[in-house]
């Protein structure tokens, strides 16, 4: 099933078509996030770095907006 045929289906409530994106975009997603993994940033407190994980699950909210706001 195509891209657009599954932001359809999610943006009816179709979770599994949710799903489906995100894994189909998987790679895409892995390489983009890649480039910005245990990049290190000086907050208030402390250093943090931000992992590859945490950038994959923000990816995961990203697909999720961009269901809601496709026409």
């Amino acid at each position: 099933m195509s891209n657009e045929e599954l932001v359809v289906l999610a943006k009816k409530g179709n979770n599994k078509a949710l799903e489906d994106l995100y894994y189909n975009n998987m790679g895409l997603i892995k390489k983009i996030c890649r480039r910005y993994s245990y990049i290190t940033y000086s907050t208030h407190d402390s250093e943090a770095v931000t992992t590859l994980e945490d950038l994959q699950q923000v990816a995961y909210f990203g697909i999720v907006e961009a269901v809601k706001n496709y026409d």
